[in-house]
């Protein structure tokens, strides 16, 4: 009330100001609607607002409101040790004519970001296992003289601990990398082929590439890459630290997971290359 009336001028045009002979107005600066008012927006752009969890300070509908200096607190960079056991084992398949890798592993212990904790973080382990297979396979129509190199890569996680309140997509994540690479012209033209796509952000590229070689020694290489992504929604934290801009009024917080945070740098590009 006090920041309302430091604004006041009598017979004002400025809605931003309170008009004394009409105190109480609407759709402008009033003692009824002080968030109109020009000095009380001041003193609004210098506090938060928490999750409106009772938790998180809220009362269940709204989120508590507070100075910025009123949700100050200490922070810790850290770079922890990771142990990391794995197995690995490589073979081909006679009846098919493929090649197969596959590869484990187990982290335990990781600190993961965690909205729902009040230092938010929470201890997870992680399981890690890739699945490769490859090919050259004949296209005749498309390559009368040289292979298809055929390869593909299925990458599976699962967080153990998983919460809702993670920033990160879980608990099971899965990662799809394809690529296919041939020559013509005993090989002076080179085609490659890469499509990269993860499952549960909806997000991936597509990265085609041709080079051409003059000589031994010269060649140019002409790509693309082009990417999609998009944003996922996530639980605001429960700590001071995570509270948004006062335009942000919900209990949520959008993240870019995947390939998503690259979904803006679509390219095209040319390189020239001499050795010597």
């Amino acid at each position: 009330m006090l920041a309302t009336a430091l604004g006041c001028e009598v017979d004002t045009s400025d809605l931003s100001k309170c008009d004394p002979l009409r105190a109480f107005a609407t759709g402008r600066c009033s003692f009824a609607q002080p968030q109109f008012c020009k000095l009380v927006d001041g003193f609004a752009s210098l506090t938060r607002v928490t999750r409106s969890q009772r938790r998180a300070g809220g009362n269940g509908v709204y989120g508590r409101r507070q100075f910025v200096w009123g949700g100050l607190g200490s922070a810790e960079l850290a770079y922890r040790k990771r142990n990391v056991l794995g197995f690995s084992t490589d073979f081909a398949e006679d009846l098919t004519g493929t090649s197969w890798g596959i590869e484990l592993t187990w982290q335990e212990g990781l600190r993961w970001a965690n909205n729902n904790s009040f230092d938010g973080l929470s201890g997870v382990d992680t399981f890690n296992l890739t699945i490769s297979g490859e090919r050259p396979t004949f296209f005749r129509r498309l390559n009368q003289h040289r292979t298809f190199f055929l390869s593909a890569q299925l990458f599976v996680s699962y967080v153990a601990g998983y919460e809702r309140g993670m920033t990160a997509d879980g608990p099971w994540t899965f990662l799809l990398l394809a690529s296919a690479n041939t020559g013509y012209f005993q090989d002076r033209l080179l085609l490659t082929a890469n499509v990269v796509w993860d499952f549960r952000s909806h997000s991936g590229a597509f990265l085609p590439e041709a080079q051409w070689r003059f000589t031994d020694a010269t060649s140019i290489t002409f790509g693309a890459g082009a990417f999609t992504g998009g944003w996922t929604r996530r639980l605001r934290g429960v700590s001071d630290f995570s509270a948004n801009d006062d335009d942000v009024l919900t209990d949520f917080t959008y993240v870019e997971n995947g390939l998503s945070p690259a979904r803006d740098l679509d390219n095209v590009y040319v390189k020239l290359r001499y050795a010597f």
